[in-house]
């Protein structure tokens, strides 16, 4: 028998030897861990953004990130879990078992699943980018999972069954998951009374309401004091509509922009009933689609409500409000499909139609289109002639001028006797307030009754019901008026934004006229040079004016501060350091010594400072502005400013 034997000199040289997989594991270590951090931070970005309402930089209304959490594929179907949320306890499972799988080697289960979440990935990919809507964090999370899973696959196999690396995966994505949950449920609980208290407050409204008398201009038609409806009224319609016998429901309802009272053009329900719902709604918004099932199992089983629509389509197709047609797409198809219904069939044509459209929400092709028609008894063409024309689109038009005249800030926008009703997104809240209201035993009235609230009143309304905020003080507060006002006013701005300099001569001169009034400013320049919340600089000499101000205040106090601020915001738009030297004598400053001192680090932790507490209070543009330490949600209608009126307001409260 021939046996190998080994020296004890050859022993030694194998063990001094290092094996090249083992040198590679504290590389392979450290890369893993970076992906699946860049993987983590990227779905924690989302999560937060659906948990807190954060604003993540390029994240916003109509980006891509909005689109894809908003689409079908954002949330698991059924439990409405936002893929957000699987995404993260999955790569945070990945992270635990990965300390385990880089020391000894890839089971194949882990490996399995590593390779079924890479197809995961991909398919979200291609979804993303054949639907238009890359959304950067979603790409980052994908892009570091296929990194990852590069990385494992050059791991050795181990050849015996290991079944650890995967319990850790499984057991840190139920921590996650858990985790989650208890965020989740805290949210939706904080979500729900916010919802029951506003239900409350419209059910007393309504309540209140509903012994007034109707007042003459409700006679009028629905025009606000804010704007006039898009373009001239629409023609009379032709067709079974035009020919309805009078005080039929079709007669009632194809009147269009002529209307009497607050109601749309066509009407589920009767004419007088207690309860008549207006909704300005979007085929294509998931919220409206939620809400159109709640909808037709509270028509079903109510008499004491009617129900109207008004067109909001959220595309600039056809809304004027809209920069984006990517936004919402097809939803002026949608609304034009409809109305073309109305106008050729009447009242029952209209509904038909609408229930059709949001049974697909709002999405079809123009062959499913012509295969409906047919069903529905249209001749095609003639259907699409009316849906393309310009009578359609002016109703549609007219309708979205008259929700902006009443603030609309999202769809759908749900209305109850004239009052708006905000808590309609928690499941079954409307219902639950409808049945609350079917117990006062309320009157049945006409739409002549109904008249809410024009914008102003609205965002006047919005500032009343935000909550109390404490924020941390400044350092060295910059203040105009009494320390003993009643009335305190902070602004957090930047000297070169042109909102900013609007609000600030609109507070300025209230002023003058309410001594109980005090002004406070403080920096959020819109640039990353000295302001590290802002990811993009809009005005590359916002840091220079902002140091200006500050310096001046340091230099002669409350009056050099003020005196600097009021020439930075009435020179805003042709400020450079040359005009800034220039004016430093007229404002009673040495210029070489005013400019040494803006060099004074303490000018830029001021700044710094004023930054970091608006960060607080997840500021998402300036300026932002507290009145009786409540923020200011709007102030701005189109181009009309409304802040005179909420200050005014504050000033009665």
């Amino acid at each position: 028998m021939n046996e190998q034997t080994t020296t004890p000199a050859a022993r030694t040289t194998s063990q001094t030897q290092p094996n090249p997989s083992v040198r590679a594991r504290p590389v392979r270590l450290v890369i893993g861990i970076v992906f699946l951090a860049v993987a983590i931070v990227a779905a924690a970005m989302m999560a937060l953004e659906h948990l807190a309402g954060l604003r993540l930089p390029g994240c916003g209304p109509g980006s891509p990130c909005a689109e894809a959490s908003q689409s079908v594929w954002g949330s698991v179907p059924y439990v409405n879990w936002p893929v957000s949320y699987l995404g993260l306890a999955y790569f945070a499972g990945l992270l635990v078992a990965w300390f385990s799988i880089c020391r000894h080697g890839a089971p194949l289960l882990l490996l399995w699943l590593v390779r079924l979440g890479l197809l995961v990935s991909v398919g979200f990919v291609l979804i993303m980018l054949l639907g238009g809507y890359p959304c950067p964090y979603c790409l980052a999370t994908h892009l570091s999972n296929l990194g990852f899973w590069i990385l494992i696959e050059t791991l050795p196999r181990t050849a015996a069954p290991r079944w650890q690396p995967a319990a850790a995966l499984a057991g840190m994505f139920v921590l996650a998951t858990a985790a989650l949950a208890v965020l989740e449920t805290s949210v939706q609980r904080e979500l729900q009374t916010v919802a029951e208290a506003d239900a409350q407050a419209t059910a007393a409204a309504i309540v209140a309401g509903s012994s007034q008398p109707i007042a003459e201009s409700s006679a009028k038609p629905p025009i606000t004091e804010v704007g006039q409806p898009l373009g001239p009224a629409p023609a009379q319609p032709t067709g079974s509509a035009a020919s309805a016998p009078a005080g039929s429901a079709a007669a009632a309802s194809t009147a269009g922009p002529l209307r009497r009272g607050f109601t749309g053009r066509y009407r589920l329900g009767p004419e007088a009933v207690p309860l008549r719902l207006v909704i300005f709604s979007d085929y294509t918004c998931k919220g409206c689609n939620l809400l159109e099932i709640e909808l037709k199992q509270l028509l079903a089983n109510s008499d004491i409500v009617s129900l109207s629509v008004k067109q909001c389509p959220m595309n600039s197709e056809c809304n004027h409000l809209f920069s984006s047609e990517r936004e919402h797409e097809n939803a002026c198809r949608a609304a034009r499909a409809a109305e073309a219904a109305g106008l050729l069939h009447g009242n029952d044509g209209f509904w038909q139609m609408h229930h059709w459209l949001f049974d697909r929400s709002g999405r079809f092709t123009d062959d499913e289109l012509r295969t409906a028609l047919a069903e529905f008894g249209y001749d095609a063409a003639e259907f699409e002639r009316v849906m393309n024309s310009d009578e359609v689109l002016q109703l549609i038009q007219a309708d979205v001028q008259e929700a902006f005249d009443l603030g609309m800030t999202t769809t759908p926008m749900v209305f109850i006797n004239g009052h708006e009703f905000k808590g309609w997104s928690v499941p079954l809240n409307l219902t639950k307030l409808v049945e609350t209201l079917k117990t006062k035993n309320l009157p049945a009235k006409t739409a002549e009754a109904d008249q809410p609230a024009p914008a102003p009143q609205r965002y006047v309304n919005e500032w009343k019901e935000s909550r109390v905020r404490d924020f941390p003080p400044a350092a060295r507060a910059w203040t105009n008026g009494s320390p003993m006002a009643t009335l305190p006013i902070v602004a957090w701005g930047d000297y070169l934004q042109p909102n900013t300099t609007l609000a600030d001569a609109i507070i300025r001169e209230f002023l003058t006229s309410h001594p109980e009034a005090q002004y406070t400013f403080r920096h959020y320049p819109l640039s990353p040079e000295c302001n590290p919340a802002v990811d993009e600089e809009r005005y590359h000499l916002s840091c220079l004016a902002a140091r200006a101000a500050e310096t001046a205040g340091r230099i002669d106090g409350q009056e050099g501060f003020w005196r600097m601020h009021v020439w930075l915001m009435e020179n805003h738009a042709n400020f450079s350091e040359q005009t800034l030297q220039d004016a430093l004598p007229e404002l009673g400053f040495e210029p070489l010594a005013f400019l040494d001192a803006m060099n004074d680090p303490a000018v830029t932790e001021a700044i710094l400072d004023d930054a970091r507490a608006a960060q607080q209070q997840q500021l998402r543009n300036a300026p932002l502005m507290f009145v009786k330490n409540k923020v200011i949600p709007r102030w701005l209608h189109g181009n009309r400013p409304l802040l005179r009126e909420i200050l005014e307001a504050a000033a009665q409260d």
